[in-house]
Parts: C-alpha cells; sequence; structure tokens
C-alpha cells in the first residue's frame, strides 16, 4: 500500500517560524567569565574568557595572570566573530542554548580549522577532583621529546594546594603564562593567546619525577619527563646566535610600511647605538619583547639609542602583511620603524640575513654599538611569565645599551 504525505505550507512556515524563534540572538550574550575550550587530538585546551560590554563588545583572554584584551569584535544575529588579538586568526561562532560554538580559524593556512565551544556556567579552567597528592618543586629540568627532535628546557612551577601555574623556559623562549590545576596524582596546564593552544598533561611519581605529554594546535605533539632540579639551567642566550667568520657589522635595505627602503645607512641610526629587532607579527613572544621595547622607549628617549624591527611573516605579500604590521604598531603603540623583510621560510631569511649564521629563533635581537660594529646577539625572549628570569634581563638589557650608549 502506497502512503502519501501532505505537504502543508502552512504548517512547514509555523515550524520554521518557531525554529528561528528559538535560535539565541548574540545581543543575549551573559557578560561575565566563560570557560572555553578548543577541540584537538582528541583532546580539550580550556581556557576562561571574559565577557564584557558597554557600548561595544570586549572580549580578553585570561591565562593566570595574563589578561589579553581583544576589540573590533563583531556581532550579527546569532553568530560573533571574535578577531585574536594581532594576529591573523579569529574564532568564529554562534551563540545558541547558552552555548558559543564555533571553530578557532587560522586565516593564513588553508583548512586550520579546530571546534571551539564555550559555556558560562562552568567558568573554570581545570577541575580539580581531588586533594593533589604531591607539592612541586619550583623548578625542574625538562626533556620534551618525540621521534624527530629531542630539546632541553626548564620547568618552573608554582602550586598552592590544587592551583597551578607556570611555564617553561626553553633556548629559544618560553612558553608564556600557562594555568592549571594539580588533583591526585595528575597534573594539567594549558594556555591559548589566539595564535598558539597548548595542553600539557603528566602523571607525577612518587619520587617526584613527572611524566607526561605536551599537544600542541591541530598536529604538534612531544613526550616531557621533568626532575626536581634547582641548578636546572638553558644554554646562555648570548651564546647561541652568531655572525658569520669574516662578518663585524650587520647591514639591511628593506621597504617600511609605506613603502620606502630603509636602510642601515640611514641618518637617524647616524652615531647612535642600534638594537635590531627581528620578529613576525605572528610570534607571541616577540609580542612580549615588542611591548618591554616600546616601553623602554619611553622611559629613556634621552639615550642615543635607536630600534628598528625587521619583520618576517607568514606570507610574502607586502600589503597582506602590512596590514597585520600596522595593526601591531598600532596595538602597542610603537614609534620604532617596522622594516618587511618577507617571509618566514628558510631560503628568504638566509637571504636577508646573509650575515647571520643561523637565525635560531624569533626574536632575536641584535646589539650594534655606534662604530656599526655587532657587539652581541640574543636568542629569544624570556617574558613575564618567567618572573625573575625576565627581571633578570630586564636588569642585563639595560646595563648592557647604557654601557654601549657611554661609549
Amino acid at each position: 500500500m502506497k502512503r502519501y504525505i501532505t505537504f502543508n505550507a502552512n504548517l512547514f512556515l509555523i515550524f520554521i517560524l518557531i525554529f528561528a524563534a528559538c535560535k539565541q540572538n548574540v545581543e543575549e550574550l551573559p557578560t561575565g567569565k566563560w570557560r572555553a575550550t578548543i577541540h584537538t587530538q582528541g583532546q580539550q585546551i580550556p581556557f576562561i574568557i571574559q565577557i564584557e560590554k558597554n557600548e561595544y563588545w570586549n572580549i580578553s583572554i585570561i591565562n593566570g595572570e595574563e589578561v589579553i584584551a581583544i576589540d573590533s569584535v563583531q556581532v550579527q544575529g546569532d553568530s560573533i566573530d571574535i578577531p585574536m588579538h594581532i594576529f591573523d586568526a579569529s574564532i568564529i561562532a554562534k551563540f545558541d542554548n547558552n552555548t558559543l560554538q564555533g571553530y578557532w580559524i587560522k586565516h593564513y593556512e588553508d583548512g586550520y580549522e579546530l571546534p571551539f565551544t564555550a559555556t558560562q556556567q562552568e567558568a573554570f579552567r581545570f577541575e580539580a577532583d581531588e586533594p593533589a597528592q604531591f607539592q612541586l618543586e619550583e623548578k625542574y629540568a625538562v626533556t620534551f621529546y618525540n621521534q624527530e627532535d629531542t630539546a632541553e628546557a626548564v620547568g618552573l612551577f608554582e602550586q598552592n594546594k590544587n592551583e597551578l601555574s607556570g611555564t617553561f623556559l626553553t633556548n629559544t623562549g618560553d612558553y608564556r603564562f600557562l594555568a592549571g590545576v594539580a588533583t591526585g596524582d595528575s597534573l594539567k596546564l594549558s594556555t591559548f593567546n589566539g595564535a598558539s593552544a597548548y595542553l600539557f598533561k603528566a602523571k607525577v611519581n612518587k619520587d617526584g619525577k613527572i611524566t607526561g605529554e605536551f599537544y600542541s594546535g591541530k598536529t604538534g605533539f612531544k613526550r616531557w619527563v621533568a626532575k626536581p632540579n634547582k641548578d636546572a639551567f638553558i644554554a646562555d642566550p648570548d651564546t647561541l646566535t652568531k655572525l658569520k667568520d669574516g662578518f663585524e657589522e650587520f647591514s639591511f635595505a628593506l621597504p617600511n610600511l609605506q613603502g620606502d627602503t630603509i636602510t642601515d645607512k640611514h641618518t637617524r641610526f647616524d652615531n647612535k647605538v642600534t638594537i635590531v629587532q627581528i620578529l613576525g607579527s605572528w610570534c607571541p613572544n616577540c609580542m612580549d619583547e615588542t611591548k618591554f621595547l616600546v616601553e623602554w622607549c619611553r622611559e629613556n628617549k634621552q639615550l642615543p639609542v635607536e630600534i628598528v624591527a625587521l619583520a618576517f611573516e607568514n606570507k610574502s605579500d607586502f600589503e597582506y602583511s602590512r596590514r597585520l604590521l600596522e595593526r601591531m604598531k598600532i596595538k602597542y603603540q610603537v614609534t620604532y620603524p617596522i622594516l618587511f623583510a618577507g617571509a618566514t621560510d628558510k631560503e628568504n631569511v638566509n637571504e636577508k640575513l646573509p650575515m647571520i649564521d643561523r637565525l635560531r629563533a624569533f626574536p632575536s635581537t641584535i646589539f650594534i654599538d655606534k662604530n656599526g660594529k655587532v657587539r652581541k646577539i640574543h636568542t629569544g625572549f624570556s617574558g613575564p611569565g618567567t618572573g625573575k628570569y625576565y627581571d633578570e634581563f630586564v636588569l642585563e638589557f639595560n646595563s648592557f645599551v647604557k654601557k654601549l650608549a657611554q661609549e
């Protein structure tokens, strides 16, 4: 027997209207703290966001002591577009059933999308299921490893019962602000800054040794082991990057953001100490250094010192990169020249920096005296998340630059 279904246009219209009425408008988005997660490799990387609305929507990403303010948030209907700080990435989500659901997208990488969710009902990073069975030391010797690579690091931790924070110092920089939990015999730490999403999970053995996994973004994965060691250290960052034999000077001829070529022979550098910042707008550690240098410039205007940034970007396209670098310049109120050095691929970096033996990290900082001679190259940057290591860097930076300025 055949059954016939009669299409009723009026009932269909009523269904559509009911469905539309159930959709939540972003204007109804509750303010306050939300628990957000990036889903990747079968894991959830959690972080906290703060949502506020005055005249405009304002969102902040919170990683422990770090607060990253996000502006230019766009809302329309049930959708929200959250640009990720100065990076060429965003979170695009829909608001429904008191939940934000969508994707974290890196626009400069084809197909780079990871699921994103956020709920206000769970405004905590990790849940502590039980009291911690351990008390971490402040300092650990750490090894990260996979089949292709092994890297040494220093783990820095602060634990207050179940609350845990810290970072990892490496020869190329630090992992910035990590926040998490100590529960039972396990620890979890995470961070999200718009450009990177990291998750560290581990077991703490009875002998104090830590064994765990490290998840980074879409595909990054390493295992790690750590042992308490109050004398753990990384290599001296002033010894890792060098000029090639036969070179004493550093030269450049690159376009600024207006397209005008600036060289190391420009009169602004005459009889000045010159600090060359090698960076990328995609690099969170570079943004930590930029913030430091901008504040240093403001406080030391009287010194005969010039700073210039050479930016290696994700794409070789000048207009694309200029837009991101302008955003960085405005965000951090950069007053020194930013020059576009092209893409980050090894061939281009070697072409633009032929006098450098090997560029090991972004950022790297070159100190040039008044006579044009390179006096030091500093690899990486130990930012505020490293605590006393950042304080030590600031003291050393001030002492060395003022010494050069007085020569």
